[in-house]
């Protein structure tokens, strides 16, 4: 998973090179156990923003271990935070 992440990261920064990449890791919040990791990069855009994440998930959670790749406008990202749940 993590070799995959890599690969797409790779591809990603080839065609944003100009662009402002941030990458964390952090535990996941879904665990209490603080075992689980997520795995984050973001590209900052001027419209969005690119995200590719990977989650780890503990032995001990029932969940399958992820890779995503997140494509979000400003426009849809200020939507579902400020008027999609009122």
């Amino acid at each position: 998973m993590f070799k995959s992440k890599k690969k797409i990261i790779n591809d990603l920064d080839e065609i944003f090179n100009d662009t402002k990449k941030d990458t964390w890791e952090q535990k996941h919040a879904g665990d209490k156990s603080g075992k689980s990791i997520s795995n984050n990069t973001e590209y900052k855009l001027k419209s969005g923003f690119i995200r590719v994440i990977c989650n780890d998930w503990s032995e001990n959670m029932k969940y399958v271990d992820k890779l995503a790749v997140s494509i979000v406008t400003k426009k849809f990202y200020d939507w579902i935070n400020n008027d999609a749940y009122e």
